[in-house]
């Protein structure tokens, strides 16, 4: 086995995953059509986020680097920088 912690640990987050979905489709079969609607939106949106954008630190300085020579290349003004 490999890791740290007990062999549960890995089972874990994906129960809470399942009972909290359980628990929102729940919720939702009962709400108005309009905000189970706003809900899956919501999710939705957060989800395409969460894929389009590095989550790593070291994989989001390479993403903000080659945005940035993009930028330089097709003669684009460079992004403002804030004054501290």
């Amino acid at each position: 086995m490999t890791g740290a912690g007990p062999p549960w640990s890995k089972v874990l987050p994906g129960a809470a995953v399942l009972t909290a979905t359980v628990a929102v489709v729940t919720a939702l079969s009962t709400a108005p059509w309009w905000m189970s609607a706003c809900v899956f939106a919501l999710a939705a949106v957060l989800g395409t986020v969460h894929l389009v954008f590095p989550q790593r630190s070291e994989h989001r300085l390479a993403w903000w680097q080659a945005r940035w020579q993009r930028r330089r290349g097709a003669g684009m003004p460079p992004a403002p920088r804030r004054r501290r």
